[in-house]
C-alpha cells in the first residue's frame, strides 16, 4: 500500500435538500459543514423539469427545494470563505450551466445519468472534476464506462466514480465493502480516476462510522455524507443526515486511521524503543580474544546493558562467521568485527531530465562531476571511489574525462540507479556501499565519516544523516539491503528515487545521526544540490565566497549562507519528489 496523504482524501459534507427550500437553512448548513473539518461541501443545483415530471408527487417536493442562483451564489461565498472546495450535483444541461456560471470546483452526475455518457462528456469539457455516482451499477457498466473515459482522460482531468446505494436510511446491508473493492479493481490501473463511497446509513448505527472508515483503509479517496443541524428537528433528508458534531467526529477517525495507514517515523522510533527494552544481542559464547576458528555455534542470544546496539543480522554473522574478529571491550558482534571494503559510488548520467549533461557543467573551472568526486576523497574510511554511469551513448564523453582522471568507472542499467549502485559494488566487490549522487556538489564529508564509524558500529541495513542542508547528506547501505531494494522496488522510474525507498518506515533496519553543526531553519532549507540552471548559478556564487571553494567544509559553507549580505539566487526552486510527480512506489515482498 502506498502512503496517502489526508491531503488527497475529499470528504464532502452533501447539503442536497437539507434547506428545506429556505435560504436561511442553507446558510447554516455550509456553516455547519465549514466547522466540521471537512475538506467540500455539495450541493444540489437543478431546474424543476431535470428533477421531475410535471402532475407527479416528485414535481411538488422538488418545487419546494428549489433556489434562487443568488442564493446559491451566498452560500459558495461563504463556503469560500471558509476554504472548502464547493460541488454541485447536477441532473442536465440546465444544472451544468448554473452550476458552471457559479464557478463551482466540480459537479457530480446522479446515479439515475449513470448512463448519459453525453452529459458526462459535456461535465468532463466544462470542469476538471466530475464525480458520478455509480450506486446500483452492473460491473459491466462500469467497465463500459472506463472505456468511453478513456480517450477523454488527461492529466488536469480527476474523476470520482462514488460507489453506494442512497436510500433514507439505507441498511447497513446496502453497503457493500466488497463491491466496493471489486470497483476500485477496475479502475485501479487508472490515476486520473479516483473511487469512493457515498452512505445513507443511519447515523445512529454505528455502522453509519464503520463503513466509510473502513473504506478508506481499503483506499476510498473520497466520503460523502448528508449533514443537518439537528436531526430532531427533522428537516428534509434527515433520515441519513450526520449532526455537525458526527459528522466531526467522523473526521477526526479518519485522521487517526490515516496516521496507521501511513506508518509515520514516530511509529518507527516507538518500535525501536519497544524493542531495545527487550532486545537481546549476538555475542561469541564463552571468549573474546581467540579469533581461530570461531563457529556459528557459539553466538548466543543476551541481553546487554549497552547504549550502542547492533542490528546486525543472523545471516550476516553466519556468513561471515570464518573471518570475525573479537573484540576485547565490547562483546556485542558489529560490522566492525569483520573485515569490509567500503567504497562509494557516484551516480551520474549525461541525460538528466531537469539539467541535461550536468556533470560536465562547471563550478569553480572544474565539471561538477569532479567536485563531486573531489569531496568524497574527504570521506574517512573509504577503500575506494567508482563513478557509476550508464550504457548509453550520451555517457561517453562523461566516461572519457573520468578515464582521463584516474577514475575507476562502471557502465550499467541507464534507468535503475538500484541496479546500477548494484552492479558497480558486485564488480567492485564493495561489502558497505556510500550512495553520493552525482549533484551532491556541496556534500558534507565531514558528518559522512561520522555517519561510517557509527554504521560499522550499529550494524543497520542503512545509515542516514538527518538535520542537514538539503543535498549534502547522503546514505551508507549495506550490499545485502541493495540486493533487497533492486529486487523489490516495482518501478524503475520511481528507483531514481532511491532515497524514498531508504527511508521507507519500517522497510529496513535505519541508523540515523544528526549532524555536527547547528544552523537556522532557513539554512536547512537551501538548496545545495545541482538540478536547475539556477543552482548552478548559485553553487557558483556561493563557492567563490568560501575560502577554499569548491573544497570548503559544511562549516564555511554555513557561514557564508548565514551571511546577510550573500542571497542564494535557487531559493524558488521546487524539488521533484515521487510523490508529487505520482510515482509507483510499491514494493514487492514476493
Amino acid at each position: 500500500m502506498n502512503n496517502r496523504p489526508f491531503s488527497s482524501l475529499e470528504i464532502v459534507a452533501e447539503i442536497a435538500c437539507g434547506h428545506s427550500g429556505k435560504a436561511k437553512r442553507l446558510y447554516e448548513l455550509t456553516q455547519a459543514a465549514s466547522l466540521s473539518g471537512v475538506t467540500a461541501i455539495k450541493y444540489q443545483i437543478f431546474e424543476l423539469n431535470e428533477r421531475a415530471e410535471e402532475r407527479t408527487k416528485e414535481y411538488e417536493i422538488f418545487n419546494k427545494h428549489l433556489l434562487e442562483e443568488s442564493t446559491y451564489k451566498k452560500a459558495i461565498e461563504l463556503a469560500r470563505e471558509n476554504k472548502l472546495r464547493v460541488y454541485a450535483d447536477i441532473y442536465g444541461y440546465s444544472s451544468l450551466k448554473i452550476a458552471k456560471n457559479l464557478g463551482v470546483d466540480g459537479v457530480k452526475i446522479h446515479a439515475e445519468d449513470f448512463g448519459n455518457y453525453p452529459l458526462i462528456k459535456e461535465s468532463i469539457s466544462k470542469f476538471n472534476t466530475v464525480i458520478i455516482s455509480c450506486g446500483g451499477s452492473s460491473h459491466k457498466s462500469l467497465i463500459d464506462l472506463r472505456e468511453f473515459l478513456k480517450p477523454i482522460l488527461n492529466k488536469k482531468i480527476k474523476i470520482y466514480i462514488v460507489d453506494g446505494i442512497q436510500l433514507f436510511p439505507t441498511k447497513r446491508e446496502g453497503h457493500s465493502l466488497f463491491n466496493f473493492f471489486e470497483v476500485s479493481s477496475i479502475f485501479k490501473n487508472y490515476s486520473q480516476i479516483n473511487v469512493g463511497i457515498a452512505d445513507h446509513i443511519d447515523p445512529e448505527d454505528e455502522y453509519s462510522f464503520i463503513y466509510p472508515c473502513a473504506a478508506y483503509t481499503l483506499g476510498a479517496s473520497y466520503i460523502e455524507k448528508h449533514i443537518t443541524i439537528s436531526r430532531r428537528d427533522k428537516w428534509t433528508d434527515w433520515q441519513s443526515a450526520f449532526n455537525p458534531n458526527q459528522l466531526s467526529n467522523l473526521v477526526s477517525h479518519l485522521k487517526s486511521i490515516n496516521l496507521s495507514l501511513n506508518l509515520s517515523s514516530d511509529y518507527e522510533k516507538m518500535g525501536i524503543e519497544y524493542k531495545s527494552m527487550f532486545q537481546k544481542y549476538p555475542s561469541i559464547q564463552g571468549r573474546r580474544n581467540n579469533n581461530l576458528n570461531t563457529k556459528i555455534s557459539e553466538v548466543v542470544y543476551k541481553k546487554i546493558r549497552n547504549k550502542n546496539k547492533s542490528f546486525i543480522s543472523y545471516d550476516f554473522i553466519e556468513k561471515n562467521i570464518n573471518s570475525i574478529k573479537l573484540n576485547k571491550v565490547d562483546p556485542i558482534i558489529r560490522f566492525s568485527n569483520f573485515p569490509s571494503r567500503i567504497g562509494a559510488v557516484i551516480t551520474v548520467r549525461m541525460s538528466s531530465s531537469r539539467l541535461p549533461g550536468k556533470a560536465l557543467m562547471h563550478i569553480n573551472e572544474i565539471p561538477s562531476i569532479l567536485v563531486v568526486f573531489e569531496r568524497v576523497k574527504r570521506i574517512s574510511g573509504l577503500d575506494i571511489i567508482i563513478v557509476a554511469t550508464s550504457n548509453d551513448k550520451s555517457d561517453d564523453i562523461l566516461v572519457d574525462l573520468l578515464l582521463e582522471n584516474n577514475i575507476d568507472v562502471y557502465r550499467g542499467d541507464l534507468d535503475s540507479i538500484p541496479h546500477r549502485l548494484l552492479g558497480a559494488a558486485e564488480k567492485f566487490n564493495l561489502d558497505q556501499i556510500i550512495r553520493i549522487t552525482g549533484d551532491s556538489v556541496c556534500l558534507d564529508y565531514k558528518s559522512m565519516s561520522d555517519l561510517i564509524v557509527s554504521h560499522m558500529d550499529i550494524s543497520p541495513d542503512c545509515s542516514i544523516l538527518k538535520n542537514a542542508i538539503f543535498g549534502t547528506n547522503k546514505e551508507v547501505i549495506t550490499l545485502e539491503a541493495l540486493n533487497f531494494l533492486t529486487k523489490r522496488i516495482s518501478s524503475k522510474q520511481s528507483s531514481e528515487y532511491l532515497e524514498y525507498f531508504l527511508k521507507k518506515p519500517c522497510l529496513l533496519k535505519i541508523n540515523e545521526i544528526d549532524v555536527k553543526y547547528e544552523c537556522s531553519e532557513n539554512i536547512l532549507k537551501q538548496r545545495l544540490t545541482l538540478d536547475y540552471e539556477e543552482d548552478l548559478i548559485a553553487i557558483n556564487q556561493l563557492y567563490n565566497k568560501c575560502k577554499d571553494g569548491y573544497l570548503s567544509d559544511i562549516d564555511e559553507i554555513i557561514k557564508q549562507l548565514e551571511n546577510p549580505t550573500f542571497k542564494m539566487k535557487n531559493s524558488l526552486m521546487i524539488q521533484k519528489t515521487p510523490i508529487n510527480l505520482n510515482l509507483d512506489l510499491d514494493v514487492n515482498y514476493d
